[in-house]
């Protein structure tokens, strides 16, 4: 959620400066579940585009194997971070692992990055779970929604489903 502010932040940049009468927000992976809450949320935004990427991170989640218990390791490590701010973290690779192209990008592209560490909080898993931008979508504003039939991570069944729950135009 905390994106979809800076994105906003962003938005009300670009609509300061003259020469600046349209906005569209595009995202790609999990940037389209961003571009639909920003379509949706948004006033200034004109359209969005979202590309290849989860509009519900529950439903995503929730349907891999083993999901109970995974949630409740990210929910423990919520509770240490809130009780005493120690923060515990996941390799991308073990949390992407359904897909081994994304895992071999990750791999290919972190010594291009060196202050970057490919790894994510389960304090930022817990936040995500939580954000479920389809629920919003009705509100959305012109929609684009692009998919590949064949995704090791995102089923087409999110665009699907998004698009479905977005006004015309899309």
């Amino acid at each position: 959620q905390q994106q979809v502010v800076d994105v906003e932040n962003a938005v009300t940049w670009a609509r300061a400066h003259d020469g600046i009468d349209r906005v569209v927000v595009v995202g790609a992976a999990l940037g389209a579940a961003v571009a639909l809450a920003v379509g949706a949320a948004v006033a200034a935004v004109d359209g969005f585009a979202a590309v290849g990427g989860p509009s519900d991170l529950w439903r995503v989640w929730s349907a891999l194997p083993n999901f109970p218990r995974f949630q409740e390791k990210v929910e423990l490590a919520r509770r240490q971070y809130v009780r005493d701010g120690t923060s515990s973290t996941m390799k991308l690779s073990k949390l992407l692992s359904s897909d081994p192209g994304t895992c071999a990008l990750i791999e290919h592209d972190a010594p291009l990055h060196p202050t970057w560490t490919p790894e994510l909080t389960f304090e930022s898993l817990h936040w995500l779970f939580q954000f479920r931008p389809e629920k919003q979508a009705a509100t959305a504003k012109k929609g684009l929604f692009v998919t590949c039939e064949h995704d090791g991570l995102i089923g087409r069944v999110e665009a699907v489903s998004a698009w479905a729950s977005c006004p015309e135009p899309k």
